[in-house]
């Protein structure tokens, strides 16, 4: 497991970041930072979490391999959120939904100059993306996308 900068707690034996979307934020342009000035050695690893990640996490080996080598688990769910006040020491302060980070990340990287790949979805989905953020975001530089969807040849 690689070492966590930001506290988690453990939610459904997933480990989830103790984190406000500022936090988040804050972690994902300190890296992006580091790494354009060459002083991070690799981009770090987010995952989200919610009741189908707890449930991938305990079924599927590859899926729980990858979570356990995150560097920031956030809360994807409310109900992860919920659950974590179980835990009165280590409670996620609130539900970071990755299609309210989508903003949030689009603001702090056209604020810092730091450029946006977008992957996913369908070609009509990823295009539309794009553009509401460049509407949204003037300044904000996306240097490419791509559809979600690879053949067999291409996953690798």
């Amino acid at each position: 497991m690689s070492e966590k900068r930001t506290s988690h707690t453990t939610v459904g034996a997933v480990p989830t970041a103790i984190a406000d979307e500022a936090q988040i934020i804050a972690f994902m342009v300190e890296d992006a930072l580091a790494l354009r000035a060459g002083t991070l050695g690799a981009p770090k690893n987010i995952f989200d979490t919610n009741g189908q990640a707890i449930s991938m996490f305990a079924t599927n080996k590859e899926y729980a391999d990858s979570i356990r080598g995150a560097d920031l688990v956030h809360a994807d769910g409310q109900f992860i959120v919920w659950m974590s006040k179980l835990k009165p020491q280590q409670q996620v302060p609130e539900r970071t939904a990755t299609t309210d980070l989508i903003f949030s990340a689009s603001e702090a990287a056209a604020e810092h100059g730091i450029k946006f790949y977008l992957l996913g979805g369908s070609e009509e989905i990823n295009r539309a993306c794009a553009e509401a953020l460049q509407k949204r975001y003037p300044t904000l530089q996306i240097v490419g996308r791509r559809n979600g969807y690879f053949t067999d040849a291409e996953e690798q």
